[in-house]
């Protein structure tokens, strides 16, 4: 029999059925250590398993099937287990963790920490023979080959679910298929501008290959002739780890409440889809067992028997315990106020209420979209690459055309496995990779030659997009104006923001790239983009229409209520998937919504047409390539239909096309994938086999230093947004005009983006250390009126609004099942409810609203929510960090959580907390306006470089508090235990290394400025006596700032 092992469980080794009672059990931490446990008296013949829960309060029985363990976590827990045991029919033996001795001590009362191993047999006169035999039960050590004095259990361990319930979606069933909602029908939609002829459905692609050989945890692997593969193997692979978080999402045994007999709609309460875990939407499917109980135990009937080994399941008989048939249920309503779906499930027997298992699945258009856009770009440059190699072959003309795109792609593609065969002169190359691509079931014969589109540069404008090369940029030949021709929609932009708008409208820095606009948090991206949406859209220049999209619905729908003071209905469309239910569309935005069969659609051709500005998700932008109305779809069908009415016309297939889609806006674009950007790319690209009068614009807001798209393979570049990819390019990263390097001479190509530097939001002191840490010390404070909370007593009398609270408090884990993690600290959350309560107390802060309290882990923040509600702060906002993005909020409490380090290496391998993600730390940080406090362990989160960085500057300026509370006895004996023993210079001496202080330019002018009302320096004082002139006065600066920073470094 095979030897199944469960990290830190006692896990049974060779369990007979008919065998004498008897277990032997493996720590599994510990290798080969075994605990014998032997029952000398006669058993019966058969032994079943039983299972109490952790929560003594809730105690039920389940048949399992094998024997199990649960963890004693206290001494009240300890007695109320005991009490309930005595009234069963349960044998208990105290296994307790043994160190290496043979000297095993007897079987006596656990302590505070043990586990408690029990077993029931099935027969009530054995249950008594074995209660008279418990203290005949003896522990005998067999072998150890380690020490086991280092033991723990792993809190990571998976929930318990009973065997009777797990193995019933394990067994074999009949599939009844629920029919799908009606969603928008795009053949029929094709067929009333295209026919049947010109153009045909989008199908479905067969599912991809993964790639063995080709790696994809590093950019540089990239390149034009693998980029289908690359992508399909993060796809595949980022599935291959969403699956078993979809699958911890499953329930067992949950009643359906029904709603309406005749159409079969039930109501089902799903935990946690507030929060979209799981995420469920309008349409999507959902995999029902329903199960039949027995009516004496509540449990699935005959499930005992049926697992017993070498019997049921053994022999291949049927499951007992549901009804053997598995129905795909359908979702017709979402209510994520109450955490309830309406299903429309066909085949559940009645007239019982029905119990069933609910498995949730990957949703099939969730990846169709994705794959369909990879294959489309691939498409695209596989016929550039193909041409160029052509071209390259048969040429021998020096003037021609070069391309940029050979030696070190080649190289790439030998460091990534793949052969890059080549002639002797080095014209003649080929590759083993197939380009075969056929997405559609009709592909349109390019009626252009070879030699008249390899020719045209404006074709190939989607792989100059992606891989872009110095030579497609435009040259600058005068300096930078300061004076600008637009009449502004918003009179109250900055330089920065303006000249993003006026390069985007003139075009200055080339047609051939992408234009990338730097936002760092409170900067103005959102407002950046919608006045260069006015721009273009009331430019009478400007022909054709603006596709304007965000990476969520959230983040489009902001885009839209800004856009609608300005641009009516008719010149606006908010483009929704037929998924979205009306009450998620702000009631501003629904005028401007297409609505069909009531549900969201897409406009008739003349219709749609006719908008100037279409808003919508990258991902619902699908929608318009299913519907066949990207600018390819339309330039071929204009010339295909020109063919055909003149076919001796051949001129008509040379004039050059107008595009539909004349530009591409996306807003907040470090947070979408690469490939969720293909999608809209799919719709503005220009056909690659017929010119163009001119290629479309392209430009993306974004912030690569904050949170990227939410992906679940922690190896892959999966992760990795097409804005952070290109910022990385040399035509971006190098130019003398980025923030990351200042060299050069001109003439140089004109910067095809800008940075945002000026900062709205916050208080200096809060910028501080992110400026530093990630913006080159770049950013300008422009907030005003930031100073309103420096009354607080929290601040201890510093003028500075930024605090870091120690925290001794231990962190606990609830259910590591939980997305985002089961971990929660009581202190801490203790702590920030006190901060929020002495701010509304002292009238520092009015409104609760002003007041955000966060956390990386979900069970902290249901326990703030808990005490929240207990305290009556029933206004203030408290979430998990990923949910403030783009958010901002007067105060900010962020709680760390995390109090112990051996924790850390899982939580990086989960992608939970806080520590180690420099993302998720800028954010945080960026959120507050006026006041900032965070709290946290010093030693766990010095380990952190960022953390580091904040702590130093928290302490070195005295906004520091210690923690008064008692020592935790489970964190006796750890490091991190003396959280106010903690120093930067302990930090140092324990690392060895020992660097600069990282000082940005808002720290040294805060002490420069609280120097000054101090007195300042003898230097200063000198300057200020009498009156000075501006030279004096920047010169006095200077010597004053180069003073505070050589005291700050000593």
């Amino acid at each position: 029999m095979s030897k199944k092992t469960t990290r830190g469980n006692y896990v049974p080794l060779d369990r007979q059925p008919s065998a004498a009672f008897s277990a032997d059990f493996q720590i599994p931490s510990r290798g080969k250590s075994l605990l014998k446990i032997t029952n000398p008296s006669e058993s019966g013949s058969s032994t079943s398993y039983h299972l109490r829960t952790e929560n003594p309060a809730s105690v039920e029985s389940l048949n399992m099937g094998k024997d199990v363990s649960m963890h004693v976590s206290s001494a009240a827990d300890e007695s109320r287990i005991k009490s309930e045991l005595k009234s069963s029919n349960l044998n208990v033996s105290w296994a307790k963790p043994y160190s290496a001795s043979p000297q095993v001590p007897s079987p006596a009362r656990p302590t505070v920490g043990e586990r408690m191993c029990f077993n029931q047999h099935t027969e009530p006169a054995y249950h008594g023979a074995m209660k008279e035999a418990l203290p005949a039960l003896k522990p005998t050590m067999l072998t150890s080959q380690e020490n086991s004095q280092d033991w723990r259990p792993d809190v990571y361990v998976p929930a318990f679910v009973p065997e009777s319930l797990r193995a019933i979606n394990d067994a074999p069933a009949d599939l009844v298929i629920t029919p799908p909602v009606n969603g928008v029908d795009f053949v029929k939609y094709i067929s009333t501008f295209a026919g049947t002829h010109f153009l045909s459905a989008v199908h479905r692609l067969p599912n991809p290959n993964l790639v063995e050989d080709l790696p994809v945890d590093s950019l540089d692997h990239l390149v034009t002739q693998n980029y289908r593969h690359y992508f399909d193997n993060c796809l595949l692979l980022d599935l291959e780890a969403q699956r078993p978080v979809v699958k911890s999402y499953d329930l067992f045994g949950v009643p359906l409440q029904l709603i309406d007999h005749e159409q079969e709609i039930y109501l089902l309460k799903i935990p946690g889809i507030k929060e979209e875990t799981p995420l469920v939407d309008f349409g999507d499917s959902i995999m029902l067992r329903q199960l039949i109980l027995d009516q004496a135990t509540g449990l699935p009937r005959g499930m005992d028997l049926w697992l017993t080994p070498g019997v049921g399941r053994d022999r291949g008989a049927l499951c007992p315990g549901f009804t053997g048939v598995q129905i795909r249920a359908t979702v017709v309503g979402v209510d994520k106020r109450n955490e309830a779906l309406l299903l429309k499930a066909k085949g559940l027997l009645w007239p019982s209420i029905p119990v069933c298992n609910v498995s949730f699945l990957i949703q099939a258009p969730f990846v169709d979209s994705l794959q369909r856009a990879i294959a489309d770009v691939s498409q695209e440059l596989s016929l550039r690459t193909t041409s160029e190699m052509h071209y390259k072959a048969t040429t021998v003309s020096a003037t021609e055309p070069q391309y940029d795109l050979q030696e070190d792609e080649m190289q790439k593609l030998g460091d990534s496995g793949y052969t890059f065969n080549r002639g002797s002169t080095g014209h003649s190359q080929q590759t083993s990779i197939s380009a075969n691509i056929d997405h559609r079931s009709q592909v349109e014969a390019s009626p252009l030659p070879l030699a008249l589109a390899e020719r045209s540069s404006r074709n190939h404008w989607l792989h100059n997009v992606l891989f872009p090369s110095k030579s497609n940029g435009a040259q600058q030949k005068t300096l930078p104006s300061v004076v600008f021709r637009q009449t502004w929609f918003d009179t109250s932009l900055n330089y920065e923001q303006k000249t993003a708008v006026d390069a985007v409208q003139s075009r200055n820095y080339g047609s051939l790239l992408g234009f990338l606009i730097y936002g760092p948090p409170g900067t103005g991206k959102t407002k950046t983009v919608c006045e260069m949406v006015l721009q273009l859209a009331n430019d009478p220049k400007f022909k054709g229409s603006i596709l304007l999209c965000a990476p969520s619905n959230p983040a489009t729908d902001t885009l839209g209520l800004r856009l609608r003071a300005h641009l009516g209905p008719e010149r606006m469309l908010r483009l929704n998937a037929y998924s979205r239910t009306f009450a998620e569309v702000p009631q501003e935005l629904l005028p401007y919504c297409f609505v069909e069969d009531n549900i969201f659609s897409i406009p008739p051709l003349p219709i749609l047409m006719a908008y100037k500005v279409v808003i919508t998700t990258c991902r619902d932008a699908d929608a318009l390539v299913q519907a066949r109305v990207t600018n390819r779809d339309l330039i071929s069908v204009q010339k295909r239909l020109a063919a055909t009415i003149h076919p001796d016309e051949a001129r008509l297939a040379d004039t050059a096309a107008t595009l539909h889609w004349a530009a591409l806006i996306v807003d907040e674009a470090a947070q979408a994938t690469e490939p969720e950007t293909l999608i809209p790319l799919t719709v503005v690209a220009p056909h690659t086999s017929y010119t163009c009068s001119s290629n479309p614009i392209l430009a993306m807001a974004g912030d690569e230093h904050q949170l990227n798209a939410r992906t679940y393979h922690r190896s892959t570049t999966f992760h990795v947004s097409l804005f952070e990819r290109l910022s990385k390019h040399p035509i971006y990263a190098s130019s003398r005009f980025a923030h990351r390097s200042f060299r050069g001479t001109a003439p140089a190509i004109q910067p095809p983006f800008v940075n945002l530097i000026r900062n709205y939001r916050s208080h200096r002191a809060i910028l501080a250390v992110p400026s530093a840490l990630f913006y080159a010390n770049s950013l300008i404070a422009e907030s005003t009126d930031t100073d309103t909370l420096q009354i607080w007593s929290g601040w201890r009398g510093r003028p500075w609004p930024v605090l870091f609270s120690c925290n001794g408090g231990v962190d606990d884990c609830e259910d590591i099942r939980a997305v985002g993690g089961g971990w929660y600290n009581k202190r801490e959350a203790g702590k920030a409810i006190a901060y929020t309560r002495s701010l509304l107390a002292e009238k520092v802060i009015l409104e609760h609203s002003e007041i955000c309290i966060m956390s990386p882990f979900r069970a902290q923040v249901n326990l703030l929510r808990k005490y929240a509600r207990d305290s009556e702060l029933w206004g203030v906002n408290i979430g998990p960090m990923e949910a403030f993005q783009g958010l901002e909020s007067r105060f900010v409490i962020i709680c760390t959580t995390r109090a112990r380090q051996r924790f850390l290496e899982e939580d990086k391998l989960r992608g939970n907390g806080i520590i180690n993600e420099a993302k998720k730390f800028n954010v945080a940080i960026t959120r507050a306006k006026e006041g900032l406090v965070v709290l946290g362990n010093p030693w766990v989160l010095a380990i952190d470089p960022c953390w580091l960085t904040l702590m130093a500057f928290c302490h070195r300026n005295s906004l520091w508090s210690e923690d008064d509370g008692e020592e935790d006895a489970r964190m006796h004996g750890l490091e991190e235990a003396k959280v106010n023993d903690w120093s930067p210079a302990q930090t140092s001496a324990n690392s060895g290394v020992h660097d600069e202080p990282l000082i940005s330019g808002f720290e040294a002018a805060l002490v420069y400025k609280e120097r000054n009302k101090e007195g300042g320096s003898q230097a200063v004082r000198r300057f200020m006596n009498g009156s000075e002139s501006l030279e004096e006065a920047l010169w006095r600066t200077g010597l004053e700032a180069e003073e505070i920073l050589e005291s700050m470094e000593t």
